[in-house]
């Protein structure tokens, strides 16, 4: 299947640079954006959590594959983005919107093989350098794949586009969650979206002696992945784009901070 590139390099947060030589760049990066396909967010509302919580001047990917399997290219091969901590300098990074390694529909891994093989030849990236987000820099579980399922596509992606070793499907491993570091008889698995109705800290820890690492004020969004109630605060946990824990209130003595959908 042929597929058409979405040019977005002259909307991309931070822009166009030249940071870098073709040549330095050893490998392809593999993500997940960490929200469920069934949100279908799309890259600018990426974009607008890493400039305005994060305070970055610049996004994460260099392509991103949306909800639906479309490819939008963000930056030019020479841009370093903020993809994987501490080893953006030799990364081209691909995000696919979807919340874990069970999430991503046939088009968008179709899309992502395509590409991945596109930017193989461009950069002369054999398969064995690409890379899931972990293999680069083990702070997280993205982009949802084992060490089995990372090694399957790249085989895949050394045969020929077409052939039957490439036409082989990778088998789907279930993935167990990393679990929340609270008490475990505490935390209720959920996802959804909250929106404060006035500014919230996030912090380190599920209580009010977490270090405060952001805030979110009205008007802004998050997406959580469980909640915990403390007897007086609940609050709501997600991983952050660089993989860490973060927790927020969201609910006092049953009263809500915010709206939920």
């Amino acid at each position: 299947m042929a597929y058409t590139i979405i040019d977005r390099r002259a909307d991309a947060l931070g822009g166009q640079r030249k940071d870098r030589a073709l040549s330095a760049i050893t490998t392809i990066g593999w993500h997940y954006t960490a929200v469920l396909r069934k949100n279908r967010a799309f890259i600018t509302n990426h974009e607008a959590y890493w400039r305005d919580t994060l305070g970055w001047n610049r996004g994460g990917y260099h392509f991103y594959i949306d909800a639906d399997g479309n490819i939008y290219q963000n930056y030019d091969y020479e841009r370093i983005t903020w993809g994987v901590k501490d080893n953006n300098w030799y990364v081209v990074h691909i995000s696919v919107e979807a919340g874990n390694g069970n999430d991503y529909s046939q088009a968008q891994i179709d899309a992502r093989e395509w590409l991945t093989r596109k930017i193989m030849a461009d950069l002369n990236i054999p398969a064995s350098k690409v890379k899931g987000h972990w293999e680069i820099y083990n702070n997280t579980s993205c982009p949802g794949y084992t060490k089995a399922q990372m090694d399957a596509f790249r085989a895949k992606l050394a045969q020929p586009a077409g052939s039957a070793a490439a036409a082989a499907p990778v088998a789907p491993v279930q993935v167990a969650p990393a679990p929340t570091p609270a008490p475990a008889s505490k935390w209720v698995s959920e996802s959804g979206t909250f929106a404060p109705d006035f500014a919230i800290n996030v912090r380190s820890a599920p209580n009010t002696s977490g270090a405060i690492v952001a805030t979110y004020n009205k008007g802004q969004s998050v997406r959580y992945d469980s909640y915990y109630n403390d007897g007086h605060y609940v609050w709501i946990h997600y991983k952050s784009y660089s993989g860490y824990d973060r927790y927020m209130v969201c609910r006092e003595n049953g009263r809500a901070w915010g709206r939920f959908y």
